[in-house]
């Protein structure tokens, strides 16, 4: 607040000159209820090393609400205020930052109101926004003729994918420049700081750089000063100018030197002609005017740069590893430049050596080996045969650390004497050699820190393969191969939306390992835009986008058990907004490692798998972002598991049991009498193992049941199908149920079991058939059912699995239907998937039969009309489309009594229907 014009002594605010607000706020003084204004604004001219220009002063014109939103009224008139605050334009500031706009390039409705601040002097800036990356994308006003727009760049000096692109359809080169726009970091309202992406946060960037430029040369002008900037920023393309990047990014220090009274102090570090990176050059100086100090770090080439005002300085210089040096008095000159060269001297000093083995087969390996906390280190390659690495250290104690991919990082303590020999050997433990891929990289959402800092705790090295920009960098499966295993990491998106589907599909394929973590990967890849490929191999069926926890329990009897993660808060990365629910296809291959915690559908509650039990690959999934576990213990516990999980040796016994008459549970629903035949599936789970004989039994049972065999005999990861033969006696009556318990058991390990339960009952007195989409309400008639003692079966039509079906396909049948004395069939928000006629029939057949159907639907007859199953069984002789309707009255003398209903308003958007 103390670099606010207005500010005064703090006690005195002068408002009227420094702040309006033209919006429907109102505020009288500096207000920001949204947090935009406050963020670009610390990026100016805020301390603590978040502003460009620190030491200059703000006022505002706010016409934007609290929402971000503003009218072109109050944008016009808080123009209008900026050409002459408080009514004089002696009180016009010099520079004035825009961070707002249009998508709409064409739009020249502040075109008078701009030239008006250019023709007082005043330097305008906008945002270019944030459209891009199609080219046309560049909004208004910075589209317009004449109007500066900023581009944003990240820290790689590319240009933000979203950073929107010319040419305007003046047909000029947007943007002018650009300059940094992706995780910026600035203030916020409330003392917080936190880092937004956009054109927003590069425009001020521009505007304070040309501030820094004007107290630098008070007499350069708004206008020299954005020249200035534009001459000496850093091209970003051999095409100047262009409509990504303009004439590139600013760079403030060549732009500075170019408009000072100074000089430059500049030289090189170098150990008898070879460059030393990173040593400390510092500058003392008297001016005359008072003394004056800096300093820099030397590049890679050893080279250094300090500007500095004309003067006396002397130049000094500091390096690990290296006496310093201190050059005599030099006199720098406005305009001048004065090279200043060092050759160091080595310290005295010892070496560390040593070899670096594999601890398993003793085999010699290349690694890197570095002293910890210094700039040394040596590859392991030295003079081979034997490998040995070798470190020059001065005196003292140190930590080495030997690191190579495929293999555990392990560190050595080693004292060094003057002069003195130290060996210190290696034997690293080989283990998986990982990629780690960050999915997140190509729209500002990495999460990879959190996996690299698991990673390191772990003891493990990596490589990365950073997705930058698609499909330049989508990972092709040739560069997979180099690894063992891949960590994949997809904050927000998935394999699928980059197109290394196929990439994973061959990965896998040849027999490799993978981790693959993200909220929405199934959403993508196995959800709303059908399945990839690759996805089937991770044997899984997605099942819901938003699990509605934020808890994961580990599964009992698995790498998990007894974790429990919560993915919020604490030092994760707070990014789960939409954790993907789903459930294993077949569990002879996969196991559940993680479960919800009380998720949104009960029946899916799948957070992690591992799957590779019988096949030549082996993953573990997560429907959320390992980076989001809350602690970094957490963290590292569930990567390091599931990487265990990886290397494991193959097991050597063991037996699995999974239903094979593709109903979607165990249970089976049939009248008394019936006989239920279901067949089932033995494996032998065991992959390195031998041939064994499993016994099977069934226990649980009061119904008569049976099974085609007792004893199977298989080898290794061989299968058996048995069945399992259920009769409902005949003098059941009413609600019934029984389970039968198949329990397979090894003859060699009676330890060694599996189990699979069946249920088998009959039909209650309703059927209850959830035909919605997306919009789910079967709840609120399961509420209604259960409220009134009604038993019920449910029947889910949709890509959600039954609940009771005896058959695989999605619509129950006639004769499934005929089972029950009533049938409620209800079909929610209509569009997205409407009563077809093969449903009507079905209903239809039921009624024939002498069924009882309640059916509910809000616009069936929208899409049917008034057809021969309206007008015979429904009773409809005519029908009126009305989306007013929102109240129904009960017919004087219906069972439903004289009562009134609201009708649920919450999803409009197709006509309602009623019957006349």
């Amino acid at each position: 607040m103390a670099r606010y014009r207005g500010y005064g002594n703090g006690l005195v605010f002068d408002h009227l000159r420094n702040w309006i607000d033209t919006t429907d706020d109102g505020a009288i003084y500096p207000f920001d209820g949204h947090g935009h204004g406050t963020h670009t604004m610390g990026t100016m001219v805020g301390g603590e090393g978040i502003g460009v220009a620190p030491g200059a002063r703000w006022m505002a014109a706010r016409g934007l609400n609290s929402a971000g939103v503003g009218y072109d009224t109050w944008l016009i008139a808080a123009m209008e205020f900026i050409l002459a605050p408080g009514g004089d334009a002696g009180n016009a500031p010099d520079i004035v930052n825009n961070s707002w706009g249009s998508s709409d390039g064409a739009s020249a409705v502040f075109g008078e109101e701009i030239a008006a601040l250019q023709s007082a002097g005043i330097l305008v800036i906008f945002s270019a926004g944030n459209s891009g990356p199609g080219a046309g994308t560049v909004g208004s006003p910075g589209s317009n003729p004449g109007v500066p727009a900023i581009g944003a760049s990240d820290e790689d000096d590319d240009i933000a994918y979203f950073s929107s692109r010319g040419p305007s359809v003046w047909d000029e080169t947007k943007p002018l420049v650009s300059a940094p726009g992706v995780g910026v970091l600035s203030a916020t309202p409330g003392g917080v700081y936190r880092k937004y992406n956009g054109t927003s946060m590069a425009a001020p960037h521009v505007a304070g750089a040309a501030a820094l430029l004007l107290s630098a040369n008070p007499g350069l002008g708004g206008a020299a000063a954005l020249e200035v900037l534009t001459r000496t920023a850093i091209p970003l393309s051999t095409t100047l100018p262009n409509n990504d990047s303009g004439w590139g990014r600013i760079d403030a220090f060549a732009a500075a030197l170019t408009v000072m009274d100074t000089g430059l102090l500049s030289g090189t570090v170098v150990d008898g002609g070879v460059p030393i990176s990173g040593a400390l050059v510092s500058a003392h100086g008297d001016t005359g005017g008072g003394l004056v100090a800096s300093s820099i770090s030397t590049d890679a080439s050893g080279r250094f740069y300090l500007p500095g005002p004309a003067g006396i300085y002397t130049i000094s210089v500091s390096a690990f590893g290296f006496s310093s040096s201190e050059s005599g008095p030099r006199l720098l000159l406005t305009s001048k430049s004065v090279i200043v060269d060092f050759d160091l001297a080595p310290d005295a000093s010892g070496m560390a050596r040593g070899s670096v083995v594999n601890a398993v087969s003793g085999a010699y390996i290349t690694a890197t080996v570095r002293a910890l906390d210094t700039p040394r280190g040596s590859p392991s390659n030295l003079g081979c045969a034997p490998c040995r690495y070798g470190l020059d250290l001065p005196a003292g104690v140190y930590t080495l650390e030997a690191r190579a991919l495929g293999y555990f990082v392990q560190t050595r303590t080693v004292t060094i004497a003057d002069g003195g020999l130290s060996d210190a050997d290696f034997a690293l433990t080989p283990t998986l050699r990982l990629a780690l891929v960050d999915g997140g990289a190509f729209y500002y959402g990495s999460a990879i820190g959190q996996y690299r800092e698991a990673l390191s705790a772990l003891g493990h090295t990596w490589d990365e393969i950073v997705v930058k920009q698609v499909p330049r960098d989508t990972p092709t499966v040739t560069r997979l191969l180099g690894y063992d295993a891949v960590v994949w990491s997809a904050p927000f998106d998935s394999p699928g939306i980059i197109g290394a589907g196929p990439a994973l599909s061959s990965y896998l394929g040849t027999g490799r390992r993978l981790i693959l973590s993200g909220q929405d990967i199934g959403y993508y890849d196995s959800g709303w835009f059908g399945i990839v490929p690759y996805f089937r191999l991770l044997n899984v069926v997605w099942e819901g986008d938003d699990a509605g926890t934020q808890h994961i329990l580990g599964e009992t009897g698995t790498a998990w058990a007894g974790s429990v993660y919560t993915i919020a808060g604490g030092t994760g990365a707070n990014n789960q907004f939409t954790p993907d629910q789903f459930r294993v296809s077949d569990g002879d291959f996969s196991k559940v490692l993680g479960r919800y915690e009380a998720p949104a559908l009960s029946n899916s509650d799948a957070a992690g798998v591992f799957t590779g039990q019988c096949l030549n690959y082996r993953l573990a999934y997560f429907g959320f972002g390992l980076e989001a576990i809350a602690t970094a213990a957490g963290r590292a516990e569930a990567l390091g598991r599931s990487l265990d999980l990886l290397a494991a040796p193959s097991p050597t016994l063991g037996v699995g049991l999974a239903a094979q008459d593709s109903l979607p549970t165990v249970d089976a629903v049939d009248m008394p009498g019936a006989v239920i035949t279901r067949p089932f599936r033995v494996r032998h789970t065991g992959e390195a193992g031998i041939t064994q004989t499993f016994r099977l039994t069934i226990s649980e049972n009061l119904w008569p049941t049976e099974l085609s065999t007792n004893t199977v005999r298989l080898a290794p990861c061989q299968t058996a199908i048995v069945t399992a033969t259920m009769r409902i006696p005949l003098t059941v009556t009413g609600r019934a149920a029984d389970l039968s318990r198949i329990t397979a058991m090894a003859d060699d390990a009676p330890t060694t079991t599996a189990t699979l339960d069946y249920l088998t009952h009959t039909p209650a007195g309703v059927l209850l058939i959830d035909d919605d989409r997306w919009y789910d309400r079967e709840v609120a008639y399961m509420d209604a059912l259960r409220a009134a003692g009604i038993d019920f079966d449910l029947w889910s039509t949709l890509w959600r699995r039954s609940v009771t079906a005896q058959t695989p396909v999605p619509r129950p049948s006639a004769q499934m239907l005929a089972r029950y004395q009533m049938v409620m069939w209800f079909n929610g928000y209509d569009w997205f998937d409407p009563i077809t006629p093969g449903e009507e029939q079905t209903m239809a057949a039921y009624l024939d039969g002498g069924g009882r159907l309640f059916y509910s639907s809000q616009a069936a007859l929208y899409y049917t009309g008034v057809d021969d199953f309206s007008q015979r069984y429904l009773g409809v002789a005519g029908v009126l489309f009305d989306d007013t309707i929102s109240r129904t009255v009960a017919e004087p003398g219906n069972p439903v009594g004289l009562r009134a209903f609201s009708a649920d308003r919450c999803c409009r958007g197709r006509p309602a229907t009623t019957g006349t």
